[in-house]
């Protein structure tokens, strides 16, 4: 079970690895369930799941903003997730690899987030395989 203490530390460990590779600044937000369910719902591809009756699977989520991009994580939603904590590692990597790809993104809508999940778990498979294989 981790607390956000736990949280904090694997981000840390995500950061500094991805550092290695990749240069983005970020911070990480530890919020409730509640207020991480209230910012899931603004992205568009939870809204078309939702729409469908699937309750999609997310375990942390950016914001983007010029000054600072910040991803959103629950402890709560983790632990629900998980209990290996190379999993939280692999998704806070994913995060990581969808601020550095931003300047890809054209538009706001469902077909651009699909193409940026796909190219984050593309470059997550070749530059952390091991990482990627959470994500399958």
């Amino acid at each position: 079970m981790f607390n956000e203490k736990d949280v904090l530390k694997i981000f840390n460990s995500a950061y500094s690895d991805f550092s290695k590779k990749n240069k983005i600044k970020c911070s990480l937000k530890l919020i409730n369930q509640k207020e991480f369910n209230q910012i899931a719902k603004k992205c568009k591809l939870v809204q078309d799941n939702l729409k469908l009756a699937i309750v999609p699977l997310v375990g942390a989520l950016t914001v983007h903003s010029i000054e600072n991009d910040t991803i959103y994580a629950s402890a709560d939603i983790l632990n629900e997730i998980t209990e290996d904590k190379n999993f939280v590692k692999a998704i806070f990597m994913h995060e990581f690899y969808h601020i550095l790809f931003k300047g890809k993104v054209k538009k706001n809508d469902s077909k651009e987030e699909l193409k940026s999940e796909n190219r984050v778990n593309k470059q997550i498979a070749k530059d952390f395989p091991k990482l990627a294989k959470y994500m399958d």
